[in-house]
């Protein structure tokens, strides 16, 4: 008896998941990336930023990689970072084993959200995956180069362009005073 009901729960959200819902919920998606724009020490227009270079990269790579489900990763990846203390994530010394459980939640913290649905299956993967490396020294699974679903690569090389590429708005604050 749960198979049928199991059935008719998936035909639903397809039923709610049209192109123009996706569409609809990938710029929800977006409007929330850019409230974390104004927390990130990296500032406004990191959001567009990480668009222009992702989507790119995977137009480039042959598209690979199912564009709203990388832009709903690219917008969502960092919402989970809304929620470490801003303190802790503008700290100019080295972070705490404590710090570090905070910044490492970020990646299961939005995973959790929207990983119950299935239309939004993929980009739930790319989220969680995207500080894995691919040595096995990232997470928050430490899996290795096979395991690590290629949104999620694709996600880490523009999200560690963007972190080495922009100066934080912290550093030009203490460097001006």
């Amino acid at each position: 008896e749960t198979a049928p009901i199991k059935e008719m729960e998936q035909q639903q959200e397809k039923e709610y998941f049209t192109e123009e819902e996706i569409n609809e919920e990938v710029a929800f998606f977006m409007q929330l990336s850019l409230l974390v724009d104004q927390r990130s020490p990296y500032g406004m227009g990191r959001t567009e930023r990480l668009f222009e270079l992702a989507m790119t990269m995977n137009q480039l790579a042959g598209a690979p990689i199912r564009s709203s489900q990388l832009q709903a990763a690219l917008y969502l990846h960092d919402i989970g970072m809304a929620f470490v203390p801003k303190g802790m994530v503008n700290k100019a010394s080295n972070l705490s084993h404590h710090d570090w459980v905070w910044v490492h939640s970020h990646v299961t913290t939005i995973h959790q959200l929207i990983s119950p649905f299935d239309v939004w299956s993929e980009a739930a993967e790319i989220i969680l995956h995207h500080h894995e490396r691919l040595d096995g020294s990232g997470y928050p699974k430490k899996l290795t180069e096979n395991h690590i679903c290629e949104g999620a690569k694709l996600l880490a090389i523009v999200d560690t362009f963007e972190a080495i590429t922009q100066t934080p708005e912290y550093y030009l604050t203490r460097t001006e005073r």
